[in-house]
C-alpha cells in the first residue's frame, strides 16, 4: 500500500512539475498583459521543466530522446495519420483549404517547435518512461508498458480537457485514445520522433490546413468521436501486438548446428 502509494505521488509529481514552471514562465506576460506569448512561454516552460526533471534520471531511463527506428516503423507513422486525416475529411464538413502562408506558417512552426515537442517529451518520453521503470514486486514488460500507456494518456488527456471541459466528457477519452496511439509509435521504434511528427502533422492538417464548419450536427460530432476512439484503439493494439512479435523473435534462440554426424552440437 505504502509502496502504491508512493508510485502515485511520484507519477502526479512528474505530471505537475512541469505544468507548474510552465505558470512561472507565463508569469511575466501575464503582468506586462502581452498575452499574445503566453502560450509560447507556456510551452516553453513545459519543455524546460521537463528537460529539467529528464536531466536528473537520464543515466537510468532510456527517454526516447535519440532517434530511433527505421522505415517499415515510419510506415505506421504515416498510416496513422492518413487514418486520422482521412476521418476528419470523411465525416468533418471541410469548407475551405488555408492557402495564406502568413496564417499557416507560423501556426506550423508552433506545432513543430513548441506544442509537440512539449507534449511528447513531457507524457511519451518523461512520464511513460517513468511509469514503466517504476519497481513492481509483480512486474512483467507487457503490463508494464500497458500501465505506462494507459497513465501516461489518461494523464494526457486531463491537461486537455481543461481547454474542452464545455465540449462534453467523451472528448477526455477521445484525448485518452490519442495518448495511446502515440505510445503506440514510441514503444513501436523507442524514440519520440515518430509520434512528434504524427502528432504535429495530424495537428495541423485538422486543425490549421483544412478548415472545417464551425457548427457540426452532434450526431456527425458523435460519430467523429466514436470514429477517433476506435482507430485510436485499434491502432495501439496493433502496434503493440507487432512490438511484442518482434521482441519475441528477437529473444528466441537459433537453432543448434548440427553435426556431420547427425547429431546436434
Amino acid at each position: 500500500m505504502r509502496a502504491a502509494l508512493k508510485n502515485t505521488g511520484y507519477v502526479l509529481f512528474l505530471f505537475l512539475f512541469p505544468l507548474v514552471v510552465a505558470g512561472l514562465f507565463a508569469v511575466p506576460a501575464y503582468l506586462l498583459h502581452a498575452y499574445a506569448w503566453l502560450s509560447v512561454l507556456i510551452y516553453l516552460g513545459e519543455i524546460a521543466g521537463t528537460l529539467y526533471l529528464m536531466q536528473r534520471k537520464r543515466s537510468t531511463i532510456d527517454f526516447g530522446v535519440s532517434p530511433k527506428g527505421s522505415w517499415p516503423d515510419g510506415v505506421w507513422c504515416v498510416l496513422y495519420i492518413l487514418l486520422r486525416t482521412a476521418v476528419w475529411v470523411v465525416l468533418i464538413p471541410i469548407v475551405a483549404i488555408q492557402t495564406n502562408w502568413l496564417i499557416l506558417l507560423p501556426q506550423a512552426l508552433s506545432f513543430f517547435l513548441l506544442t509537440a515537442p512539449a507534449e511528447e517529451l513531457h507524457f511519451r518520453g518523461l512520464l511513460f518512461s517513468s511509469i514503466e521503470q517504476l519497481p513492481s514486486r509483480k512486474k512483467m514488460a507487457l503490463s508494464s508498458v500497458l500501465v505506462a500507456a494507459c497513465v501516461s494518456s489518461f494523464l494526457f488527456a486531463v491537461l486537455h480537457m481543461a481547454t474542452h471541459f464545455s465540449a462534453g466528457w467523451l472528448w477526455l477519452v477521445v484525448f485518452m485514445g490519442d495518448g495511446l496511439a502515440f505510445c503506440a509509435l514510441r514503444i513501436k521504434t523507442g524514440s519520440l520522433l515518430t509520434p512528434f511528427i504524427a502528432h504535429a502533422v495530424v495537428n495541423i492538417l485538422t486543425g490549421e490546413l483544412l478548415i472545417s464548419a464551425t457548427t457540426v450536427a452532434d450526431n456527425i460530432a458523435l460519430l467523429y468521436q466514436v470514429t477517433v476512439i476506435l482507430i485510436d484503439l485499434l491502432f495501439f493494439v496493433v502496434v503493440l501486438s507487432q512490438s511484442k512479435l518482434q521482441a519475441q523473435v528477437r529473444e528466441k534462440p537459433e537453432p543448434a548446428m548440427a553435426s556431420q554426424h547427425g547429431g546436434i552440437v
